[in-house]
């Protein structure tokens, strides 16, 4: 109110016009978390007062200085606020930035921190929240390192008929992929049911990545065609689940896979379409539940599949 009648007496004396005050009132969100992945981040409203167009400069503040804000990421929709566009196709944020500084036309300005982690000296960023650019981030986004359970883990019997001789022979429990390698899908042949089945595996690297599939035991008879549907996961999923349908053998089957980072929060996972014929009574849908993925493979066969049920071993993740 001040300032107003101040401005109106300056024009009815003839003097300068003094120009508007910018005043900062509150900023949402009241710093800038580069660990949160761009499409989640939107913008920074900034309130005050006098906030019109070219009052306030923005600039990132780094360990080179300060990087203007081009203007066209600046929006001013009220003289109580701006905005600044802070998405993916918003302002970019160096490895090393520390603040955004809002300097005033007036004079004074305010600043926001801005919170990196996953560089070099710097601390590592948690479960679900991705690393800025830098040397620790892994190739799931997130600071740490992956592994698999050697000490721990449950077997599940998905659903068959008695028919057969137990795979793998026994006193063996499953058969299971190597150490350190998970499942990533299924193939085999199928007819009027499933008549031959075989897990696929790939070796589970720290940061999060696969390595190359390969097969274990293939168990079955000769009968049928190569599975019409693939039944390998997805690039950088695993295997965390089988369904189907059975009666006296296993007439239908079908994968269930994971990312491992959905794993660990127990995300829905992705069916694939299943393969087999349409007999059966008896459906069935299992999976390994939290935290834990496919590694070995167990049930009945002859000339057919008759039976089929799987190891699981809990994902092991750990902060850098």
């Amino acid at each position: 109110m001040i300032e107003g009648l101040q401005r109106i007496l300056a024009e009815i004396q003839g003097k300068p016009v003094p120009p508007l005050k910018q005043y900062f009132c509150q900023a949402v969100p009241d710093h800038i978390d580069l660990s949160l992945d761009p499409s989640r981040r939107g913008e920074v409203d900034f309130y005050g007062y006098n906030l019109d167009a070219g009052a306030v400069t923005v600039a990132v503040l780094d360990d080179a200085g300060q990087q203007a804000v081009p203007a066209n990421l600046i929006a001013s929709p009220t003289h109580y606020l701006m905005t600044v566009n802070i998405s993916s196709n918003g302002v970019q944020f160096s490895a090393t930035a520390h603040q955004l500084v809002f300097t005033f036309q007036t004079g004074g300005g305010q600043s926001l921190n801005i919170e990196t982690c996953g560089n070099i000296g710097q601390a590592c960023c948690g479960f679900q929240r991705t690393c800025h650019t830098g040397s620790s981030c892994s190739a799931t986004n997130v600071c740490g390192t992956f592994s698999i359970s050697q000490s721990t883990f449950t077997d599940h019997d998905a659903g068959g008929g008695t028919g057969g001789n137990p795979f793998p022979t026994p006193p063996l429990g499953a058969e299971e992929c190597p150490a350190g390698s998970v499942a990533t899908g299924l193939q085999g042949k199928s007819g009027d049911r499933i008549d031959n089945v075989e897990l696929l595996c790939a070796n589970l690297n720290a940061d999060g990545s696969l390595g190359a599939n390969i097969g274990l035991s293939a168990h079955g008879g000769n009968g049928g065609n190569d599975f019409t549907n693939s039944e390998i996961c997805p690039t950088g999923q695993v295997l965390i689940g089988m369904y189907g349908v059975y009666g006296s053998s296993l007439d239908r089957l079908g994968g269930e896979c994971n990312s491992l980072t959905s794993i660990l929060v127990n995300g829905p996972g992705t069916r694939l379409d299943s393969n087999g014929g349409n007999g059966g009574s008896t459906p069935f849908d299992v999976t390994c539940g939290t935290g834990s993925l496919i590694t070995g493979i167990m049930g009945r066969s002859g000339s057919e599949v008759d039976h089929i049920g799987f190891r699981c071993r809990p994902l092991v993740f750990k902060t850098q």
